[in-house]
């Protein structure tokens, strides 16, 4: 599968604060609404923020890449990397127990429906109720004690391999970060200081793939850099 992703403008900066507070002044005027004095220090320092982040941004030529293609990239992969086998498991507990009660309530009807009245379909519905309960028993069974073997030779429960993506605050990330992704995050924390750092990847076993570099502040979240994916760019764009 080949899929390139697309980078973004930088979006526009929130109004600034000082065109709140005038906000905040017509609706008490118009409205009678008391803008809580705190939500009005908050806001303004949250726009702040904001334009903080997105003057760096610009300053640095980074450009995000779009969220949409970001989603549809994680989504692809995520079923690219879950093997089609894993998802019948994740049924088959379920499936099994009911399939198991349901065959059981049957014979329980059919059963003396055959006795009374000897008719060809209680039978073939006895036979086909008494072999899924018979099938249905041998299967939880074995699962039952493949999960207590597993569980004196002190091996956790039977997992379903799904592959899913994680999110890793960098300074708790174990791989290696390249150093034009390093450069990034350094050139952003620099003018940023408050601003949070994450690798995203998509781990399966002990797979780890398509690292993202993403930042967070005052409620934004930019994915702003990836590697390991020979499609995508390895280095920022100038």
């Amino acid at each position: 599968m080949t899929q390139t992703l697309v980078r973004g403008c930088v979006p526009e900066t929130d109004s600034l604060p000082v065109e709140f507070e005038n906000i905040a002044d017509r609706a008490k005027e118009v409205l009678e609404y008391h803008f809580p004095k705190m939500g009005i220090v908050a806001e303004n320092e949250r726009r702040l923020q904001r334009q903080a982040l997105h003057s760096a941004m610009r300053e640095l030529d980074i450009r995000p890449f779009l969220d949409s293609h970001v989603a549809s990239y994680m989504k692809k992969m995520k079923s690219r990397y879950t093997p089609w086998w894993s998802k019948f498991l994740l049924f088959l507990d379920p499936v099994l127990v009911i399939s198991f009660l349901a065959s059981f309530a049957v014979m329980i009807v059919s059963g003396p429906t055959y006795m009374i009245t000897s008719s060809a379909l209680a039978s073939i519905v006895l036979a086909y109720s008494l072999c899924c309960f018979l099938i249905t028993s041998v299967a939880i069974t074995i699962l039952v004690s493949v999960e207590e073997k597993r569980k004196k030779n002190g091996q956790g429960p039977i997992t379903v391999p799904v592959a899913e993506w994680d999110t890793i605050p960098i300074e708790n990330y174990q791989g290696m970060v390249p150093e034009f992704a390093l450069q990034t995050a350094v050139d952003l924390k620099e003018r940023c200081p408050k601003a949070s750092f994450y690798i995203e990847e998509l781990g399966i076993k002990l797979r780890r793939l398509d690292p993202f570099l993403v930042v967070e502040y005052a409620g934004l979240r930019y994915y702003v850099e990836v590697w390991n994916e020979p499609n995508f760019e390895q280095k920022r764009e100038v």
